[in-house]
């Protein structure tokens, strides 16, 4: 396992302990009247201790 995997925290929020993050951005990616609904949703997670990872 490499050092980064290592200092990924786990398990810091919980139901009884919930961390909110705000939805910055959602919007459709489909033209109007095609079906179905596909979106893309983009979520600011700052001042939580969670980070992302390419792979």
């Amino acid at each position: 396992m490499s050092q980064t995997t290592k200092d990924i925290p786990v398990n810091i929020y919980r139901p009884s302990n919930p961390f909110v993050a705000r939805c910055v951005l959602n919007e459709s990616l489909l033209r109007p009247g095609a079906p179905g609904d596909t979106r893309h949703i983009k979520i600011d997670f700052s001042g939580s201790e969670l980070r992302y990872l390419e792979g």
